[in-house]
């Protein structure tokens, strides 16, 4: 985003399960599986009058799922 925003205002989009801040006016969005929330921010951006400067999606491929269940991390 081109600001900092409140996490409160992100975690009330549908499908959004954990934030987590990673840079000024960046955060990361964890979701509950096959949930596509790109709408919703950008829904809650309109709202708010926030730019959204990047918006990537990533998946965790079955090695990293694994690392993480087995090291305690999931």
């Amino acid at each position: 985003f081109d600001r900092e925003v409140e996490e409160t205002d992100l975690k009330v989009i549908e499908g959004v399960k954990e934030i987590r801040k990673t840079g000024k006016g960046m955060y990361l969005l964890s979701v509950h599986s096959q949930t596509d929330v790109r709408t919703g921010v950008a829904l809650k951006a309109r709202e708010k009058g926030w730019l959204i400067l990047s918006m990537q999606q990533k998946e965790s491929d079955l090695e990293t799922v694994f690392r993480n269940l087995t090291s305690g991390k999931a």
